[in-house]
């Protein structure tokens, strides 16, 4: 699971840049921790996808991309793939879950220093859901795709 990993650098070579197993190359190497900081969220409640779509909506431009698994309160017998990089966000249908119980984790990356873990945690929070629908009604109005309206 992505939230046990430790923290690892990355190192990136530009696209022109020969890579021979015997030429050693030699170069500075940033902490890239200094350029984004990381997130991740889990809860084994469902989301409501009004309050989730409204969150994303209203996210920061500090956060550049998000991404997890959901558990979806209109769709609670599968789980959906979440995808947000810039202003485009979607849920695509996936697997159903099976013997595994639902649960959502959600990770997001941000600009140093512009994630607001507390505020974030408040808000995902506020999109968890009692299962009180049936789920033929909850899927009958879920839209999993959508175009964030921040500036």
């Amino acid at each position: 699971r992505l939230h046990r990993r430790a923290e690892r650098d990355m190192h990136v070579h530009g696209v022109d840049e020969e890579l021979d197993e015997a030429d050693h190359h030699h170069h500075e190497h940033t902490d890239h921790t200094l350029v984004f900081s990381t997130w991740s969220w889990t809860t084994d409640r469902p989301l409501s996808l009004k309050a989730l779509r409204g969150m994303f909506e209203e996210l920061p431009k500090t956060i550049y991309r998000a991404k997890g698994v959901v558990q979806l309160h209109e769709m609670p017998d599968n789980r959906m793939i979440l995808q947000m990089v810039g202003r485009r966000a979607s849920l695509t249908l996936a697997e159903e879950w099976g013997d595994e119980p639902p649960r959502t984790q959600i990770v997001m990356i941000a600009s140093h220093g512009g994630l607001d873990v507390e505020g974030l945690r408040t808000q995902l929070e506020a999109c968890t859901v009692a299962d009180t629908l049936p789920a033929a009604v909850r899927q009958k109005t879920a839209k999993t795709e959508w175009t964030r309206q921040r500036q």
